[in-house]
């Protein structure tokens, strides 16, 4: 059976450092029908000799292999943009250079849209990794849903808990989905989407210019599996916005009128633009006042976060919101708990209904047990803890960080007695359901599944006991 060709189009420039690295990845992927097109940006550092070389090692390798060259410093859209009418795919992915591919990136994703042909474009998982030229605390890394191991960090290309939103909310709200080079979409798709072959033109930033569009014409596949490796390094993206407010700032206004722009574009209706832009303005008010803040420009910090809180005002429709709850200067906070202000969740409400629906499960049980994904059985457990609910085992096989933190053994599910009770933490109600019913079948009667506002609760009572402790 003959492959479909996969084009790649990957902006260049000044990337000699880790471009060898790069094209090395290209190279060794096991699917077999690729062209690679370089968008090159007229470079100082011995870039393009580099290219050169490779020509031949691509050419033996059976892969298309084109430089597209821009005379003067065009920027990464405009050089995308440039190269955009030479390529031949049917499928289309967009890798940066100073990056890493592995070798079942092409593979796996041509494979999980042709599994599902009813989607267009598919998103995987990757990994942050540091580079040996930068040394600061992996720890200030990355955000809420990574998982850092040797000096990588896991990123999920999706998150459950945000589904109900659609992509584009996902996009602005969250930073997760923005990354364009660990997606891959078919170029037909892609051309529709633009109404034409061309992204909005910007001079530092292709992330909202490429995805932006994807994410309004379609949701997305998920692949769950981790398929690149993003590398921070003193030259890249990530390392140049945080040298200093001066530099940071501006960088955040330019990138909010990009956002602003690209949101202009879109052929929706006027009442889904405004909230789209609001969603936005959320973003980077948040992300201004979170600089502000750590560079110790307190001042400006606070006025960041009141524009913040005007916007969280303006978004949710909700004046009880910003009664209920001081400025938040915290940006990550705000990212992961946004999308669950978006579908209508308050930030502050009594837990007695929810204290009392606790105890009347577990009142006469002799052990309490948690059944579920890691973070949310931890979520869940801050808030037992609370109310004085002991548990005495977890079923979980990812629950690695709540034994680290309670010191709680990881046990597969025992059959049943009757002085148990079950806590089912799982989010997919579908899953949780059919989790219910195997506990039956094991004897246990007592099982309690949490809904879908009960885990709202529990994970937002654990980042105010984690970063707002004083408001509980």
């Amino acid at each position: 059976m003959v492959q479909k060709k996969v084009s790649m189009i990957m902006p260049v420039f000044n990337s000699a450092p880790y471009l060898d690295h790069m094209l090395e990845s290209v190279y060794s992927q096991t699917y077999d029908n690729v062209e690679l097109i370089i968008a090159y940006d007229d470079s100082t550092d011995g870039t393009l000799n580099i290219l050169m070389n490779w020509k031949k090692k691509f050419d033996k390798r059976g892969y298309g292999y084109m430089i597209v060259k821009n005379s003067s410093r065009a920027g990464i859209v405009n050089g995308i943009n440039a190269a955009m009418p030479y390529y031949t795919g049917e499928y289309i992915t967009f890798p940066d250079s100073d990056d890493y591919m592995l070798p079942e990136f092409v593979e796996e994703m041509v494979r999980a849209l042709e599994e599902h042909p009813e989607y267009n474009w598919a998103r995987c998982d990757n990994y942050k990794v540091i580079g040996r030229d930068l040394s600061f605390d992996v720890d200030n890394i990355g955000d809420f849903d990574s998982e850092i191991e040797y000096g990588r960090e896991y990123d999920r290309g999706f998150d459950e808990r945000y589904e109900d939103l659609g992509s584009v909310l996902n996009l602005l709200l969250y930073t997760i989905p923005r990354a364009p080079w660990r997606m891959m979409c078919k170029t037909k798709f892609l051309e529709k989407a633009l109404h034409g072959k061309r992204f909005y033109p910007h001079p530092s930033s292709h992330e909202l210019p490429i995805a932006l569009p994807l994410a309004a014409a379609e949701e997305f596949l998920y692949v769950p599996k981790p398929l690149y490796k993003y590398t921070i390094h003193k030259d890249g993206y990530y390392n140049s916005r945080t040298k200093n407010l001066h530099q940071m700032i501006p960088y955040l206004d330019s990138m909010e009128q990009l956002a602003r722009d690209c949101i202009n574009l879109l052929e929706i209706d006027d009442r889904t633009r405004e909230k789209y832009q609001l969603a936005s303005r959320l973003y980077y008010c948040g992300t201004k006042a979170y600089y502000a803040k750590i560079h110790g420009a307190n001042e400006l910090s606070e006025i960041y976060a009141r524009w913040l809180d005007d916007c969280m005002l303006a978004f949710t429709q909700n004046d009880e919101i910003t009664n209920a709850f001081p400025y938040m200067l915290y940006w990550k906070y705000y990212f992961r708990l946004s999308p669950k202000i978006a579908a209508g969740a308050k930030l502050v409400e009594s837990r007695e209904q929810f204290s009392e629906k606790l105890w009347n499960a577990v009142e006469k049980a002799a052990n309490v047990v948690l059944y579920g994904a890691g973070n949310n059985c931890r979520d869940v457990m801050d808030l037992l803890i609370d109310q004085g609910i002991t548990v005495s085992e977890i079923w979980d096989a990812k629950a690695e960080k709540i034994v680290e933190k309670y010191g709680y053994k990881i046990r597969k599910a025992q059959s049943g007695k009757n002085d148990t009770v079950v806590i089912v933490t799982i989010l997919n109600g579908n899953i949780a359901d059919q989790v219910k019913e195997m506990l039956l079948e094991m004897g246990y009667h007592s099982s309690f599944v949490l809904t879908k506002d009960d885990m709202d609760m529990a994970f937002r009572y654990a980042m105010l006991k984690k970063y707002f402790p004083e408001l509980i």
